[in-house]
């Protein structure tokens, strides 16, 4: 029987490979589509055009989602959300290039230095979509004034970002970079507030298109504007920001020193900074120390700074006047509230990925709530007005 695809097309087409190799050279090809890395499907799509099928011997064929036809090639595949944002970090990355080195050759060697960027925008493109269905707009920690305080998350979150402002003070018009803009709320509340020019950047493309589709539909987009970019190489001038902030951003970034140093770079002479952070509060015990650890591996979290190191590190890059404030007391209820309102709405979760996941990831929100050793804090400084460059 001569051998022939499933729509009667013999073979010999250029692009399908040889008939007897089919089944034991491509052994990838039997795993579940949403497990196979982009390369993988970019390859297969190439390698068998949709409705193919290989008779002789055994069939190989794309798995396609029940509600799809059978010719139809899945336009986007399943990612399972907990466990794309709960998967493990890689844990070593190369050395940072020596200060000798040019610009340009730092932006060469950006995507090889960090290794954790893809993860850690990966790890917001499925952790946005699981607390947008669970927590909403703000994907950042809440504030309530005392335990009397019945506020809602909306409420919280956005009086968080409004102390934010207040710190940030920045002028009418004022040009403000935000380093982590994650979907565009808060950078929207500041242009509300106080009509500042606002570019945010984030390494997550998603999250940059849906801020701007987001500034568009709130009018702002003279206002509001988001990029691709990393604070440890912004693409910007010397002096083109009158602020900036980071809200819950700087965590991730695997050298905190160095994207201090690019904002002050950026930031002109007198310009105000703002971070909003999760910290480490020592001393530690080994059941803290174990929480700490399983929450900094499961958030992709570069490294757990102290209120020392980041004064520290501030000094060190130019900055006066540094002003640190503990608000533990304040945001700590963010944690439970989280993990209650993804419990309110796990089983609709666990149909997207199962059970096993979600526990986990409620579980961790409680245990890192509870836990005396993470901490948050609010930072201020001012660039050295006498610095010259």
């Amino acid at each position: 029987m001569p051998y022939r695809t499933a729509r009667g097309r013999p073979t010999g087409t250029p692009h399908l490979p040889p008939p007897r190799s089919v089944g034991r050279k491509h052994p990838v090809l039997r795993k579940r589509m949403g497990d196979l890395s982009h390369f993988r499907r970019r390859t297969m799509r190439r390698a068998f055009p949709v409705g193919r099928e290989f008779t002789r011997n055994e069939s190989v064929r794309p798995r396609v989602q029940a509600s799809q036809k059978a010719d139809e090639y899945p336009r986007k595949l399943p990612v399972p959300y907990f466990r794309r944002t709960l998967r493990p970090r890689r844990q070593s990355r190369p050395e940072c290039p020596g200060p000798n080195q040019s610009r340009d050759d730092r932006k060469t060697d950006m995507a090889a230095e960090i290794s954790g960027v893809g993860d850690v925008a990966s790890f917001y493109e499925g952790l946005g979509q699981v607390l947008n269905i669970a927590w909403g707009e703000n994907l950042h920690y809440g504030y309530w004034e005392d335990d009397a305080d019945d506020s809602t998350v909306e409420v919280a979150t956005a009086r968080l970002t409004d102390l934010l402002i207040s710190l940030l003070d920045p002028a009418p018009g004022a040009g403000v970079l935000d380093i982590g803009c994650g979907v565009g709320k808060p950078a929207l509340q500041l242009v509300a507030a106080r009509k500042a020019r606002v570019t945010g950047i984030s390494i997550s493309d998603v999250e940059v298109k849906q801020a701007t589709q987001r500034a568009a539909e709130a009018g702002r987009s003279d206002l509001a504007a988001f990029r691709n970019a990393d604070v440890q190489d912004l693409p910007f001038d010397d002096n083109s920001f009158d602020g900036a902030w980071a809200v819950e951003s700087l965590l991730h970034v695997p050298d905190r020193g160095r994207a201090l140093a690019e904002t002050a770079r950026v930031l002109r002479p007198g310009g105000r900074l703002v971070i909003a952070d999760t910290v480490q509060r020592p001393p530690l015990d080994a059941e803290a120390r174990a929480v700490l650890d399983e929450f900094r591996t499961s958030y992709h979290v570069s490294a757990y700074a102290t209120a020392d190191e980041y004064r520290g590190l501030l000094t060190a890059n130019g900055f006066v006047d540094i002003d640190i404030r503990d608000i533990s007391d304040k945001v700590v209820r963010t944690g439970m509230i989280m993990a209650d309102a993804v419990e309110a709405r796990r089983d609709e979760l666990a149909r997207i990925d199962g059970p096993e996941p979600v526990d986990q990831y409620i579980g961790l929100m409680r245990r890192a709530a509870a836990s005396p050793g993470i901490g948050y804090l609010v930072i201020a400084a001012t660039r050295d007005p006498a610095s010259t460059s």
